[in-house]
């Protein structure tokens, strides 16, 4: 297992004045990829995180898989004009390379999520290596959905990748062709009709015929300094058609209240719930909402792993003694596993940057 991303929150203003010496920013008030009115890119920021683990390890955890990487490309442009000027033989190794490590053919591609910054220079070069390489491969013509999450975020340098790399994860597993917004018409110079592309202005079902192969899409970034890559996703298709799996999996059980006495009120009300007729099915609800509880740091809180119903039962029929025969205690752990909270912790301390750097550094 491997937890990978981006982190870039440097939107200073060096930043600003540094980009600001090329010809690589904006003066509009929006990004525009690869339209006729394309000017400049747009700084963003954001940090994206992401969690790599093989894929016969995640099926035996029961872990909920958005996509499989089927092939990784990657190159550098060697010496060239300068630090931000793209070079489209580079360009072209990256996809060769993905291609050839995911082992079919990029025809089979429905989604193509690009670097597409919008600068005049760097979208027509992209979209030359995207022609020339699916025109090897693709006599079909704009099959292929093409965007940019940069015309809707911005350019977040750094954590770009990881950006365009979860929106592609995201578009695969709930089988949508994501909208690139901002365009009015595609830049004549791609002569984008004559590929395999076109322009997904708005979001669409990803519809596939009976017998097709899976959905799969490609992901480009293309970083300063000539290091590109690119990556082959492929949609997770199940044996058995069902979301991820609650039951025989670990689950974490919170519950929190105001006071003391309510805290009480809510383990006693859980408990009767899980007791019932339709204790299974409250059960798996109840561990669907504590993924995403929004605790308030003044509440009490208190909490728990179960492996299934009734080890679930027994461990709060403990908790609630433990609260009961401690009512002014800051806080305690039991040997099996329960954690009780008067107040949440402290969150004072600093940010950490897990990655840093863009590849050319």
């Amino acid at each position: 297992m491997m937890l990978t991303g981006g982190v870039d929150t440097d939107n200073t203003i060096m930043a600003y004045i540094s980009f600001s010496k090329t010809p690589a920013v904006t003066p509009s008030e929006n990004v525009k990829p690869f339209d006729a009115k394309s000017d400049g890119m747009m700084l963003g920021e954001g940090i994206g995180m992401i969690l790599l683990k093989r894929l016969e390890d995640a099926q035996k955890d029961g872990d909920k898989i958005y996509a499989v990487i089927k092939g990784i490309g990657t190159s550098s442009d060697g010496r060239y004009k300068s630090i931000y000027a793209p070079r489209k033989e580079g360009q072209v190794k990256a996809l060769e390379r993905a291609y050839d490590d995911a082992g079919f053919s990029p025809a089979t591609v429905g989604l193509m999520e690009a670097h597409g910054t919008g600068t005049m220079a760097g979208d027509p070069i992209e979209f030359s290596s995207l022609r020339d390489f699916f025109g090897k491969h693709d006599t079909q013509k704009q099959h292929i959905a093409l965007g940019s999450v940069k015309s809707q975020i911005g350019h977040t340098k750094a954590a770009a990748g990881a950006a365009s790399l979860i929106k592609t994860a995201l578009a695969l597993h709930h089988k949508v062709l994501p909208a690139t917004i901002n365009i009015t018409e595609p830049n004549p110079k791609l002569d984008i009709e004559n590929s395999s592309f076109y322009l997904n202005t708005q979001t669409r079902p990803w519809i596939k015929a009976e017998g097709e192969t899976p959905r799969r899409a490609g992901v480009s970034a293309f970083g300063f300094g000539g290091t590109n890559y690119h990556v082959v996703l492929e949609e997770y298709e199940p044996e058995q058609q069902s979301s991820y799996r609650l039951h025989g999996a670990a689950g974490e059980v919170l519950l929190f209240g105001a006071t003391h006495a309510e805290l009480i009120s809510k383990l006693e009300a859980t408990l009767n719930n899980l007791q019932a007729n339709d204790g299974e099915r409250f059960y798996s609800q109840l561990l669907l909402d504590c993924q995403s509880l929004a605790i308030p740091t003044t509440a009490l809180r208190i909490g728990f792993v179960s492996e299934n119903l009734q080890e679930a039962c027994k461990l709060l029929q403990v908790s609630l003694g433990l609260l009961k025969s401690k009512p002014d205690a800051i806080s305690w752990e039991h040997p099996q596993g329960i954690y009780y909270r008067s107040s949440g912790m402290d969150l004072g301390g600093k940010v950490v940057a897990l990655f840093s750097g863009q590849g050319s550094q």
